[in-house]
């Protein structure tokens, strides 16, 4: 299926085609050609044999019939050699070469009497089954009557040069259609070129590296270019006016929940609890999509990069503030040198998050550790708690699942991360620590 998707076989394969059919026509008509060339030549040189055998002969008064030595030449002398001529009166012979079947005493061909003098042309088979062909005339002389004059030569000589040029036409058609089909499968070649180009463009926007394909195509991608340039500044229009108007609604529904968050600290009989955790739940939903408005087209900007770092030891020194009552130890390890190819605040919100995480359940360790592989970062955040369980692992990433409902919290969190790592094409697993309790692992982009 994918041979048979490929613009380029196919332009390849219907050049070949083309090729091959004009070729072997070509050579069939030149083949043709020649063969009637090589014929008429033949022909004329029969023609003029005959004139000559007329010419040489000579009548007497007593009307005998002599013939001036050897008048058409050395081949006419060599037996059997295809090259005979005759001269015949009726079915008798009068005279003939001396290549010719000593033994035969009829002529080579009945030519007959002819109402008028002429030639006529035969191909027929001589001595030995030899194929010949041959020219005769009749002629009337004086004190002799009508004579049958006859020279022919062997069709083998046509033959022969007919299949040595169609042996040298046939490899020099060869040699051309190598040389035609390379040349194609380079034209093809360049051609495709400003598609691959036009491929590696579009990787790059997708990766952030550029915002529209440039202007340097060939005329014909013009407009191909265009449109799609305009489709990027359409598409980046609809997902602002979504992050815009998203981040508004969320935001309008923020400040009539921070109202009831208050009035129902106020509150004090049983039900103000359960408004305090709907309110809450309500609020970390709309910071979530408030994250994922605001991280919407993340990864576009080529620029974008972050000190993982930096980001490390500021989420410490806050997480340590945060949970301070529980004398926790926050350590880090290998994050020197690496860098999130994203925005700052992106990362704040997911490394934030995961050791947010990791501090609620810790006994008394968290660790942060990180390490690069090739262009992707790994952020590990390890705890010394109790662990998920395997089966459980899953569940934990989506909105709202929570493993113990004692810990305080919405069950947001770890969705959050998801929905941000892969807004990055990044990824987040859960496994077991380096010597118990959870690992996090945040794999994102690295900066170049």
């Amino acid at each position: 299926m994918a041979l048979k998707n490929s613009l380029t076989l196919r332009l390849v394969v219907s050049s070949a085609l083309w090729i091959i059919c004009t070729l072997i026509a070509v050579s069939a008509l030149l083949i043709f050609l020649f063969t009637g060339h090589i014929e008429r030549r033949f022909d004329a040189q029969l023609n003029a044999n005959l004139r000559g055998l007329i010419a040489s002969v000579d009548i007497a008064d007593s009307g005998r019939l002599s013939v001036d030595g050897n008048p058409l030449g050395p081949n006419f002398s060599r037996p059997l050699s295809g090259w005979y001529w005759q001269i015949s009166s009726g079915d008798r012979l009068v005279a003939r070469s001396g290549s010719s079947d000593q033994s035969q005493t009829a002529p080579l061909v009945s030519t007959g009497r002819a109402e008028k003098s002429g030639q006529r042309w035969h191909d027929f088979d001589g001595p030995k089954g030899q194929p010949l062909r041959a020219v005769t005339r009749t002629v009337r002389l004086p004190n002799s009557g009508a004579l049958d004059f006859l020279v022919s030569g062997p069709r083998d000589n046509i033959i022969s040069d007919v299949k040595q040029f169609t042996r040298q036409l046939l490899t020099t058609m060869g040699i051309l259609a190598i040389g035609l089909m390379a040349a194609i499968m380079l034209q093809v070649r360049l051609a495709m070129r400003p598609l691959r180009r036009l491929q590696r463009n579009l990787a790059q926007i997708r990766g952030g590296q550029r915002e529209r394909l440039p202007n340097q195509y060939p005329e014909e991608m013009m407009p191909v270019v265009s449109e799609l340039n305009e489709l990027l500044g359409h598409n980046e229009s609809i997902i602002e006016q979504a992050r815009v108007q998203g981040a508004n609604l969320a935001h309008a529904i923020k400040n009539p929940l921070t109202v009831i968050q208050n009035e129902a600290n106020r509150m004090t009989d049983t039900r103000a609890e359960i408004v305090r955790d709907q309110v809450a739940q309500l609020t970390q939903s709309v910071e979530r999509h408030l994250t994922r408005f605001r991280s919407a087209g993340a990864g576009r900007s080529p620029n974008a990069r972050t000190v993982v770092s930096e980001v490390v030891d500021d989420l410490i020194f806050s997480m340590q503030m945060i949970h301070q009552d529980r004398s926790l130890t926050l350590e880090q390890r290998d994050v020197q040198g690496l860098q999130f190819k994203g925005e700052r605040q992106d990362l704040e919100e997911m490394l934030g998050n995961l050791l947010d995480n990791a501090c609620k359940w810790a006994n008394s360790t968290v660790t942060v550790s990180g390490e690069r592989d090739g262009d992707v970062i790994r952020l590990h955040v390890d705890d010394d708690g109790p662990g998920i369980p395997r089966e459980s692992r899953r569940d934990v990433l989506k909105p709202g699942r929570r493993l113990d409902e004692t810990v305080r919290g919405t069950g947001l969190g770890l969705a959050i991360v998801q929905d941000m790592a892969d807004m990055y094409r990044g990824q987040i697993r859960l496994g077991d620590g380096d010597t118990r309790g959870t690992r996090a692992t945040l794999e994102l982009p690295a900066a170049i």
